[in-house]
């Protein structure tokens, strides 16, 4: 499974303490309007719908069927750097006086869909239970649209909710109606990038993500997203919308590395940069062995991952053709839970100078 359902907010929603709303208008809102531009050597052809998605209106956001996914719900708690609200402080919740009517109600909703979340991924309830209160936050949400269909944070966080708990369609309809709204928001081309790429047409999910760097190209969770689908959809964007696999490859790892850039000290984003060249098919093995070496520099690491990162040198040194330094490399490693991987590395490694020898 591709980690394609990150985000930051929803990140930040679930772990995070209630703060005044204008937190959510500041990240959702603060976005430039640029141009929709899709860097390839095809153009997407997506339809009227979804390239002009102001042009779709959704009269009405009605809940569907659902069948609760708590194997997406687990990946969306991973413990992953979020970006935007990384480090933000605890608050505490407005006043009642300080609120509109708006504001508190989806506050209140905010606040019972993390009730939903933590009892879904509890072994505690029922699935009768679950869909219970998801069905009291679903209603609560479509009131709340109802009153002010012009919110786009409403809609937003209405969209994530039905995509978290299954109902993708549901969740693609809210999420067109917030483009209705501000149509260069670039959560919105993020998360129906999501969308498509789940109901497997990787070329229009690829236009949405590419859609959202764009619009808002400081966020390294739409380059790391970027990068990951790519990698994911690599052989069919190739063999059905025509793209070069080399103009891919480059897109891709350029996309990982602007995410290590944007959030240097995330350490997620600097292990899959450097694992991107064993993807490419003429990889930098110089480039690549400086990055793993400069890590401890970087970050914060732990002793798995020192060690890790010896043998992610050894296998670039491999990869020279730097066969005795390999080795050598790889026999530092002395850590217990990676004497396996050591051993399996040595051998490649002394199969690989068996064979570049004439």
């Amino acid at each position: 499974m591709i980690l394609l359902k990150f985000s930051s907010v929803l990140k930040w929603m679930s772990n995070a303490p209630l703060v005044n709303l204008e937190i959510l208008k500041k990240y959702f809102l603060r976005l430039p309007l640029l141009e929709l531009l899709f860097q390839a050597i095809h153009t997407f052809i997506l339809p009227a719908a979804d390239v002009a998605i102001h042009r779709e209106v959704a009269a009405s956001i009605k809940m569907k069927s659902f069948l609760p996914k708590f194997l997406i719900l687990s990946l969306l708690l991973l413990p992953i750097g979020c970006g935007t609200f990384s480090g933000t402080k605890e608050q505490e919740r407005p006043s009642q006086s300080s609120l509109s009517l708006y504001e508190s109600r989806l506050l209140d909703t905010i606040e019972k869909e993390r009730e939903l979340d933590a009892m879904a991924a509890s072994n505690e309830y029922s699935t009768q239970e679950v869909q219970r209160l998801f069905l009291s936050v679903a209603q609560d949400y479509n009131a709340i649209i109802a009153n002010n269909p012009d919110k786009i944070e409403a809609h937003l966080l209405y969209g994530k909710l039905l995509s978290r708990y299954g109902d993708l369609e549901g969740a693609r309809t809210a999420f067109i109606a917030a483009a209705t709204i501000d149509p260069t928001a670039a959560v919105i081309h993020q998360q129906l990038g999501n969308y498509y790429a789940e109901v497997g047409d990787p070329s229009r999910a690829l236009a949405y993500y590419m859609n959202a760097v764009d619009f808002e190209p400081e966020e390294a969770l739409y380059h790391f997203g970027l990068g990951d689908l790519i990698y994911a959809y690599r052989d069919q964007l190739v063999e059905e919308a025509g793209l070069d696999v080399n103009l891919l490859e480059e897109k891709m790892l350029a996309a990982f590395l602007k995410a290590t850039e944007i959030d240097p000290g995330n350490s997620v984003y600097q292990f899959r940069y450097g694992e991107t060249f064993y993807d490419q098919k003429d990889p930098d093995w110089e480039q690549a062995l400086a990055h793993w070496l400069s890590l401890p520099d970087k970050i914060s690491l732990s002793a798995v991952q020192l060690a890790a990162i010896k043998l992610h040198a050894a296998r670039c040194l491999m990869g020279m053709k730097e066969f005795d330094e390999a080795i050598e490399m790889a026999r530092s490693v002395t850590l217990p839970g990676l004497i396996q991987t050591r051993i399996s590395l040595i051998d490649q490694i002394r199969e690989a100078k068996k064979n570049a020898q004439p």
